[in-house]
């Protein structure tokens, strides 16, 4: 019993302790993530007082609509790298998981290659953009005009970190020895 007990509280060592959650990029990525859901609570709070008010007043909280759009793009921008450190990323590993740990390897490695590709892309556009927005004091068309670069820097930031995670996502499977066979969920591996 007392070695069952080791067992199973040494797997949930090993469980919590994966290669990717270490080091100083993962707390930088979970600070990006608070403040993701920070904006969104405030996104919320706003969106509702703009309705009591506009029931009860007849008009709103002033560009409702502009704090909406920036704050939305900021949040969903800094919980992406958060989405890619967890795994809840939208995956299909439905051809994968049934591939030998080597072939099976080898294309998460292209897979990673690829997406680094578009990501430091998009992170150079969007950083270029944040630094134009700032440098020319960019602003939000309306009566209510906005900074727009916060928005455009924190977009920037979230791709920022994507591109870190996955190069460490990269490293990490290319020097593993051997790729791990797929957790419950993602399916038995079955040679072809």
């Amino acid at each position: 019993m007392r070695q069952l007990v080791k067992e199973r509280r040494a797997a949930s060592r090993t469980d919590r302790a994966e290669p990717t959650r270490r080091g100083v990029l993962s707390p930088i990525i979970v600070t990006g993530c608070v403040i993701a859901s920070l904006l969104l609570l405030l996104l919320m709070i706003l969106t509702v007082s703009d309705v009591i008010l506009r029931s009860v007043h007849g008009a709103g909280v002033k560009a409702t609509l502009t704090y909406v759009t920036l704050l939305m793009a900021a949040s969903a921008a800094l919980a992406l790298p958060m989405a890619e450190l967890s795994k809840t990323h939208v995956r299909t590993p439905v051809l994968t998981a049934r591939l030998a740990p080597g072939p099976r390897r080898w294309i998460r490695v292209v897979g990673l290659v690829v997406s680094i590709m578009f990501v430091a892309l998009a992170t150079y556009s969007t950083g270029d953009s944040a630094i134009t927005a700032f440098s020319v004091g960019e602003r939000t068309a309306g009566l209510e005009q906005l900074p727009l670069w916060p928005s455009k820097a924190a977009l920037a930031l979230g791709f920022l970190l994507l591109l870190l995670q996955l190069l460490r996502e990269l490293k990490t499977e290319v020097f593993r020895r051997n790729s791990p066979a797929p957790k419950e969920g993602e399916g038995p591996w079955t040679p072809i």
